[in-house]
């Protein structure tokens, strides 16, 4: 079991160092200087660096936690804006499209029906085997494959964006129920605000075009996206640790 843990995260490392190496130090270096001397593409590069450090933190976290199926989707995440942060330099297209893949992974299934099923060891203390984590795993892996690659799925894509995040959506009032019920009222309030800012977020994602959104420093979509998204995700592990600490309260140890 703790091999096959093992196993995961050190995968999803050499891809993340992988990803690390693609960076041409002296092109990098000119474009970076040159990038972030424009205001948009300082508070992006800060954002997204802020975003993949909390993903790194959380990978590490559920790792420790003994937590896979949530370990390897903070993974995953982690590893796509540790690309994006570096394209904002480099404009790689393939950095883009394995980022755009990862993307859909996570927004198809894993940031729903992973962190559904990652939860369980806190919602009602069920941990499937690992067998059913790697192929949960592989089965998102093709659905997004299919969303992304398959040219007919292409129309429907941002609708079926959009009707995942409402399909998790009461998963979320569920966290923020339980998190009151506890009487942790000040990680509930913070729940109560990544449920809005995430469905906020999720919804003009693919069908309200931001006005002044490729000049605009602040008010442009991926900088929102990746603030709101760093700042919901803590907020979804930091539930976790507090569900998981009040069951070993109740269990009386």
């Amino acid at each position: 079991m703790n091999v096959s843990k093992a196993a995961l995260f050190v995968l999803f490392a050499i891809l993340g160092a992988g990803v690390l190496t693609a960076v041409a130090a002296g092109e990098a270096a000119a474009r970076a200087a040159a990038g972030l001397a424009d205001p948009k593409t300082l508070f992006l590069f800060l954002s997204s660096l802020f975003f993949a450090s909390t993903l790194y933190f959380g990978t590490f976290k559920f790792f420790q936690k003994g937590n896979p199926i949530l370990c390897v989707e903070w993974a995953v995440m982690a590893i796509s804006m540790t690309n994006i942060t570096i394209w904002i330099f480099t404009q790689q297209q393939w950095q883009l499209d394995f980022s755009m893949y990862l993307d859909a992974f996570s927004r198809v299934a894993g940031m729903n029906l992973l962190v559904v099923v990652g939860f369980l060891a806190v919602t009602h203390k069920y941990k499937p085997s690992i067998l059913a984590d790697v192929f949960i795993l592989f089965g998102v892996g093709a659905i997004a494959a299919i969303l992304m690659y398959i040219d007919f799925m292409e129309p429907v894509r941002p609708f079926v964006f959009f009707a995942v995040h409402f399909m998790f959506l009461p998963f979320l009032m569920m966290l923020t129920w339980k998190l009151f019920s506890m009487g942790n009222r000040t990680l509930g309030v913070h729940m109560v605000l990544t449920t809005l800012l995430l469905t906020y977020i999720h919804s003009i994602a693919d069908f309200y075009p931001i006005p002044g959104d490729a000049t605009n420093v602040l008010y442009n979509y991926p900088f929102m996206a990746f603030t709101v998204w760093a700042y919901g995700y803590l907020v979804i592990y930091f539930a976790y640790v507090a569900l998981e600490q009040n069951n070993f309260s109740s269990s009386g140890n």
